[in-house]
């Protein structure tokens, strides 16, 4: 199914999210010519595209990392945001250099790692996150969006 959509410069950008049986997928859809091209298969039931500089960001969600695709040569980057095992993320945005990142406990596990859902930061220059907002008595962060 696809979970995740965004929208810039004529074109829709999205993900099929694929419930963890085989590699997410993403799609562009160019709402001037109606072209469907398909970008790249990659991380394990992901969520949340931006696309920023040409490069499309989403969050391989099963393996807490963040995916980086260039959108010229399709080469991909990927940065393991945790190696606690139990996080679920979702949620994702872009503002002032950062991506903006929603960290739940896993649905799927017992055990809460953490007490309350966090919104942290991942700095595109410096490659390091941080903890933005704690957010308290929120279980689970579907999906999130920046209001200027």
């Amino acid at each position: 199914h696809v979970n995740s959509l965004f929208y810039v410069d004529n074109k829709l950008y999205y993900c099929c999210h694929n419930r963890g049986k085989q590699l997410s997928e993403y799609y562009s859809f160019d709402t001037v010519t109606n072209q469907i091209e398909k970008i790249s298969e990659n991380g394990n039931s992901s969520h949340g595209v931006v696309v920023h500089e040409n490069h499309l960001y989403s969050l391989g969600t099963r393996g807490r990392r963040l995916l980086r695709i260039n959108l010229e040569d399709k080469e991909l980057g990927r940065v393991k945001l945790s190696e606690v095992r139990g996080l679920f993320f979702r949620g994702l945005c872009y503002h002032n250099g950062k991506l903006l990142i929603g960290v739940s406990n896993d649905h799927v596990m017992k055990n809460s790692v953490i007490p309350n859902a966090l919104i942290i930061s991942f700095d595109l220059k410096t490659l390091k996150t941080e903890v933005v907002l704690e957010v308290s008595d929120v279980p689970i962060i579907n999906d999130f969006i920046l209001v200027d």
